[in-house]
Formats: structure tokens, sequence, C-alpha cells
């Protein structure tokens, strides 16, 4: 049989491979008694990697449906498997990257699965059944049902992060990729890489049902919220009702982790953001603090954490991505600083007070790709290209996870357009109540 390589290349080929194997299938009367099963897995890895001409397609779909119905035929199971293989393949274009050993060794002893570790913010983990053509969507979708999130629009808001050099290297995944591709790339470079699950989206509304669900978006939101990124203080004053605010968002931190004691000074420090936390004497958050606890003690954990991300996504930046910027091209704003995006737009703020200096609303950005490096640099730029269709102007932004800055943008325009294609599909009645 040829290559692989032809195989892939030459539609033709791919056509007498599949022709090939489906003689050999058929009344198999070889000497060797594993001849027809060894068969059966090798189309299972044709009908993974590649396409049929769609002459062919009809004949092969066919072939693999009356084998998988068979009464008592020896070989339904791999038969079905090998119809799914091909219709994936269809859908979404087909295995590119080669099996390792381990994989192929597996494949061809008839395994077809293995078992992916997903990894939650704040370390929950879950362990998907991974097989051979499973995508991101599919991942997604199973993860979200487990949350209690049933629909579309939740499930489109949330995707999958490859993260190799100990998080210093993030690529989103896009959501027709194939888990094991991404995967057996990750190994080539980094033995120790992590697949990570991750809300980028929060334009659907909270949801506190699901004990899951809410811990997982509570530990995303926790370590922005203490960086002090979600509250943007007008001119660096803290009002009396923010005081009181921050200490009940620091009693429920406390609540969480299923304390009922009076937090520490130490404690205080780490649930209340630091720029907050100068801004009066630690003795009076331990006073404030402590009142609050008070209200907060019936409170299971799940409730603390549900009531804290109630209270926070009233903040302005609240769900929002966070990427520190280290150089731009921009006269507007300065660099370094933090660029936050979120379905609003991006938000360049300042790296010290996080105050506003300038602000590009989404339905602007007009696209956005990654550069590599220049001699000289260590960072990749990102070229943003922004304006109406009149006016546009491109802003070169330095920092370290470029893909990633992209796909967020690219899952916010999306969802912009999602929600304008749906507003424009709905009954006039409904459009004047929106």
């Amino acid at each position: 049989m040829c290559s692989p390589q032809l195989i892939g290349e030459f539609t033709l080929m791919r056509d007498e491979s599949y022709c090939q194997l489906l003689k050999q299938l058929t009344a198999n009367t070889s000497s060797k008694p594993d001849s027809c099963q060894r068969g059966w897995r090798l189309l299972y890895i044709l009908t993974a990697y590649h396409r049929c001409s769609e002459v062919l397609k009809p004949f092969l779909l066919k072939y693999l449906q009356q084998a998988s119905r068979s009464a008592g035929a020896q070989y339904q199971g791999i038969a079905k498997a090998c119809e799914q293989n091909l219709k994936k393949t269809f859908l979404y274009g087909g295995r590119i990257v080669p099996p390792n050993s381990m994989e192929l060794k597996a494949m061809m002893a008839g395994r077809s699965s293995k078992r992916q570790l997903f990894l939650f913010p704040g370390g929950i983990e879950r362990h998907v059944k991974i097989k051979t053509c499973t995508v991101a969507l599919e991942v997604i979708e199973e993860l979200c049902y487990e949350m209690g999130l049933h629909t579309l629009e939740a499930m489109e808001e949330y995707a999958i992060f490859l993260v190799t050099n100990r998080g210093q290297n993030v690529r989103p995944l896009n959501k027709n990729e194939y888990i094991l591709d991404a995967a057996t790339e990750a190994e080539s470079v980094d033995s120790g890489y992590s697949v990570w699950f991750r809300r980028v989206v929060w334009t659907q509304p909270l949801r506190f049902e699901n004990e899951l669900c809410v811990a997982m978006q509570y530990n995303q939101i926790l370590p922005d919220y203490r960086k002090g990124l979600l509250n943007v203080l007008s001119h660096g004053k803290v009002s009396n009702q923010q005081f009181h605010q921050i200490s009940k968002l620091a009693a429920l931190q406390h609540r969480a982790k299923d304390i009922i004691y009076t937090p520490s000074i130490h404690e205080l420090s780490e649930y209340i953001p630091a720029p907050l936390f100068k801004k009066q004497p630690p003795q009076q958050w331990v006073t404030m603090a402590t009142q609050h606890m008070q209200q907060v003690q019936p409170l299971s954990p799940h409730q603390a954490r549900a009531q804290f991300l109630g209270l926070v996504s009233a903040f302005p930046m609240f769900g929002s991505s966070f990427f520190y910027i280290h150089s731009s091209s921009s006269t507007t704003f300065y660099a370094p600083c933090i660029l936050a995006v979120n379905p609003r737009g991006l938000h360049f703020l300042h790296k010290n007070t996080h105050e506003l200096m300038a602000a590009v609303p989404i339905v602007e950005v007009q696209s956005s790709r990654t550069q590599r490096p220049s001699a000289g640099t260590s960072y990749p730029y990102v070229d943003l290209t922004v304006g109406d269709m009149n006016t546009q102007r491109v802003i070169q932004l330095q920092l370290e996870q470029g893909l990633e800055l992209c796909r967020v943008i690219a899952m916010q325009v999306e969802n912009m357009m999602s929600v304008r294609e749906k507003r424009h599909t709905l009954p006039p009645s409904e459009i004047t109540m929106l």
C-alpha cells in the first residue's frame, strides 16, 4: 500500500487505498488468521485521516453501514467506528498529525480511545474519554453538560487551551481541531503539557444551580479580582460603600473556604486587591470583615461563591480576558499596560492604577494577526486593524500570548455577529422588545 503522505496528497491514491482495503475485507481467504482484522484496523486509521472522493463516498458508507448492521457479523463494532470516522473526516477535514508510536500501537491493537485530563480553573480535574477523531467542540459540549449548560449559546462561550512550557505558551484550540492532533504536537515539545478549559465570553447570564459551574467560574474570576483588575477606581478614591462591598467580598472568599472564624490581617491582605488594601488601616479592614462574617456564616461554600460572582458581575471589567502588553505603536495610550478584552471591546488600562487610557469598541476591530518576533526582541507581535470601512489604522502590540489574544478577539467578534444575526432574524414584534 502507498505511504500515508502519498495517500493524503492524491485523491486517486486515497480511493485506490480504500478499494484495496475493501477487497481485503470482502470474502477474505488469506491463510493468515489476522488478515481481516488487520485490514479493518488499517481502514479505521485511513478513515480518520483521509477523505475518499465524492464518487466513492456513498458506496463506502453503504459498505460500512451494512457491515455494522449485519446480524452476527464479527466486525460490527469497528465497522461502525470506521463509519463515524469517515463522517467526521468529511465534516472536520480529517486528522493532520501522524499518530505517534504509542497511539499507532494502540490503534493496531484495537484500542481506539484514551482518557485525557482537562484542568478547570482552581486545579479542578476532569478526565474525558478521547477517541481517535474527537474534536475540541465535542469535549466542550461534554464538559458544559456536566456544568448544567445545555444551550448552544452557552457552550460557544467556552474554549480549550493547550499549555506548554509551564504555562508560558498558551495556545487556544479551534473548535474543529482534533484533540489527539494537538496532544501529539504538544508531546513533541513538552511531555508535561496540560489542557485547560476556560470561559472566554461572558454574555450569557450567570447560573448558580450547578456547583461545578459556579466553582469553575469563581476560580477563574478570583485571581483577576485579587489583582484589582475588575474594578476601576475613579481618581484612585474609594467610597464608604465600596469599602463595605470589598469587605463583604473578602468575607465571602473566607466562607467559600468553609471557614467561619474571622479572617486575620494576613488573610484579608490576600482577599483584598493590594491597591485597595492600602486605602485604610489593616485593623479597620478586620472590623468591617468581622461584621460581614456574621452575615455570611449561614451560607454554604457554594452559596458564598455564587454570591461573590453575583456581586463582582456588576464590576466594569467583569468577564474580561486580560493581557500584559509590553509595548505598543499607538499614540493614544502608553505601554507597558494591561489590555482587557470583553464583549464591549478592547480596553487599555494603566498597568498600576488600572484606570482606562483608551478603548476600541469590538465592532471596530477589523482583524488581528500574529507576527513573529523581530530580531533582538523576545516576544511576538499582534497587528490589530481597527476603525470603520472608510478609516482604518493598524496598532502593533507586543505581548507573550499573541495567539491567545487573537483567538479571544475572534470569539468576541463571533459572539457579536451571532447576536446581530439573531436580532435580524426575529419577527418585528420581538425586535422592538430587545
